[in-house]
């Protein structure tokens, strides 16, 4: 049962995104009060800048263009503090700021939450990149490898796609309700996948009409700045593709729990 306290927090954050709706506001641009520049991992910043723009990535280092408008240019920065796309994706300890966005990865001893055992179990935290690898890396340690044919020095074909596993843990970083206090969750069970992203799917989307390309951005500045920063195209064709990999996977649109729900199969 919810203390007056949980039922006062959730009130807050669905009154914070029904303003938001209504004035077109987005959760990615809000300013991230008691941060500032310190709070930011230039190097970070830098390698990101270095590819997406190398001219303004020369003016900065050269001194010739001022670091802290550049950020503001790119909405991860205002009057001195940091956004949340700027935390969340440059961010030197994110999770200082927003402590419930980060991913939690469990491996049931079973095909339910219910069971007692975990096989792993890991907490990540960090900038988006680092949530993205950790987050892939907890999944590909704990699957089955085949071997194929007499390669028997290989390190075999992995029992699932990881360019599916790509896709839905950036479409979560990415898309998931950043108004919503909770974490991304990656669960392995005996039998399939789960990556839960919190949030339902925003304004008319559907899941048949994700899965035929329609998009729309919750999260502007990371699916912006996302494209040079994790492995994403920004163009809808996520949800695409992996049909086109996996056309067993399955999606979910939770409106109750507030939660989309990527469910891929694992083999025998």
């Amino acid at each position: 049962m919810k203390s007056g306290a949980d039922k006062k927090k959730i009130s807050q954050e669905e009154l914070r995104r029904l303003f938001a709706e209504s004035k077109r506001l987005y959760a990615d641009e809000e300013t991230i009060f008691g941060s500032d520049m310190s709070d930011l991992n230039s190097e970070l910043f830098y390698q990101f800048l270095e590819k997406d723009n190398p001219i303004v990535y020369e003016g900065v280092k050269s001194g010739h263009m001022e670091f802290s408008k550049i950020l503001e240019n790119l909405e991860l920065l205002k009057e001195g503090h940091l956004t949340l796309a700027g935390n969340l994706i440059f961010g030197m300890n994110p999770q200082k700021f927003t402590p419930s966005f980060y991913i939690d990865c469990v491996y049931f001893d079973g095909n339910d939450v219910s069971v007692n055992r975990f096989m792993d179990k890991k907490t990540i935290k960090g900038s988006f990149q680092k949530l993205y690898e950790d987050g892939l890396a907890f999944i590909v340690r704990n699957l089955r490898r085949r071997q194929e044919g007499d390669a028997f020095n290989t390190a075999g074909e992995l029992e699932v796609d990881e360019r599916v596993l790509t896709e839905l843990i950036v479409n979560a970083l990415v898309h998931r309700d950043y108004y919503i206090s909770s974490s991304i969750k990656i669960f392995i069970f005996h039998n399939r996948i789960e990556i839960i992203n919190p949030g339902k799917l925003i304004n008319s989307l559907t899941v048949d009409k994700i899965k035929s390309g329609i998009s729309i951005h919750r999260n502007p500045i990371l699916n912006s700045i996302c494209k040079n920063v994790l492995p994403y195209s920004g163009y809808g064709s996520g949800i695409k593709r992996i049909l086109s990999i996996d056309p067993s996977v399955q999606f979910t649109n939770d409106t109750d729990k507030e939660e989309f729900r990527g469910v891929i199969y694992r083999g025998d």
